[in-house]
């Protein structure tokens, strides 16, 4: 329910970076770390530019963006332990007096724009986007199991764009691997 309430999210802040696609051309390979701009000294390359942006967990998952885990990211790796640990820290953080629980920092690529809004890569970040997607779908089935349709459907709009007619379902916000995309 902490997670799935309309109006009862904790601040949740999550830093992402967001890069323009002219920046994939810059010679740095994200997913291995290596640097190649010996290879490329006598070329004028800019470096990518990213813009730090403070979003709460409401605010990225409220955004008309498909996240899209690229085919490069290894896959989702969390167990049970950072699930569960994860879901800890938002429990925790949603007391009363508590701080604003810092989730890390996502590195996002905003990306070509689509039917519902713009598609943006996860560069980094995905194991804790994914693991908080699957948690809202747990509370979505949670709700439909305690037969709270409106709190079912809140969580739907989190996890998908919504047809406003019908409030069916289009397609997810998040484009995860294969194995897990299925459970969006």
């Amino acid at each position: 329910n902490l997670l799935c309430q309309a109006g009862g999210w904790p601040d949740i802040a999550v830093r992402t970076y967001v890069t323009s696609p002219r920046d994939v051309n810059w010679p740095f390979h994200v997913a291995t770390g290596t640097d190649y701009r010996p290879l490329f000294h006598h070329h004028r390359v800019e470096p990518p530019v990213f813009t730090p942006v403070r979003n709460t967990l409401l605010q990225l998952l409220t955004e008309q963006t498909q996240y899209v885990i690229p085919h490069f990211q290894r896959g989702c790796s969390w167990g049970k332990d950072n699930a569960q640990e994860l879901l800890e820290d938002l429990i925790n953080s949603s007391e009363p007096d508590s701080a604003p629980l810092f989730l890390g920092t996502l590195i996002l690529l905003k990306g070509k724009a689509f039917a519902h809004g713009v598609q943006t890569q996860v560069v980094d970040g995905q194991q804790r986007l994914t693991t908080v997607m699957l948690l809202l779908a747990a509370c979505r089935l949670r709700a439909q199991e305690l037969g709270d349709p409106r709190l079912a459907q809140t969580t739907l709009e989190r996890l998908s764009y919504v047809k406003a007619s019908t409030g069916q379902a289009l397609c997810p916000k998040l484009l995860a691997s294969h194995v897990i995309g299925r459970v969006f």
